[in-house]
């Protein structure tokens, strides 16, 4: 759904030969683009993310998750997510920015947090697509991200006509 809306709104646009960069989740839904619909392409930035589908161990957390928020546990749930958002570095200086996420996540509808959650569970794998990706592309990563390792950013490295995975240090997710 995420892929299609961002199609149609490049559509919309008359984009033509954009550099795509996907963040995150942003990044599943960049490669589920350039799956479905790549003639607008020019380039593709994958940041913090991965190809591979989440393993039944990750689908069960993301599904405690919507439990948690549904039992009224939001605030457990973010102070959970922001632990692992960080790089150590940011976690020990930069409170202020920590807090302010916080409250962003904070004010999103409960609705949308879970129905996020689902759709990070219920997602598909796009490894198998990586091959067929022909524009330039480049990986970046968080030298300290807890929630995408160096294998996953590596994996998807070599299937793509990558230029190699630029680690950003004191960087987390």
């Amino acid at each position: 759904l995420f892929a299609a809306d961002l199609i149609r709104f490049l559509q919309k646009l008359s984009a033509r030969r954009i550099v795509l960069c996907g963040v995150s989740m942003g990044g599943y839904i960049a490669l589920r683009a350039a799956q479905r619909s790549s003639d607008h392409l020019a380039g593709l930035i994958l940041c913090d993310t991965n190809a591979s589908a989440d393993s039944n161990e990750a689908k069960l957390k993301r599904f405690e998750s919507i439990n948690l928020i549904t039992g009224g546990g939001k605030a457990q749930f973010i102070e959970g997510f922001l632990k692992g958002l960080f790089s150590k570095k940011t976690n020990e200086e930069n409170q202020k920015l920590i807090d302010q996420i916080g409250r962003i996540i904070s004010g999103t509808d409960d609705d949308s947090i879970r129905a996020g959650q689902l759709a990070l569970a219920s997602r598909t794998e796009t490894v198998s697509f990586l091959s067929a990706i022909s524009v330039p592309c480049l990986i970046i990563r968080g030298a300290e991200d807890q929630m995408m390792s160096i294998e996953q950013a590596e994996q998807v490295d070599s299937q793509l006509n990558s230029h190699g995975i630029l680690e950003i240090t004191d960087a987390g997710h």
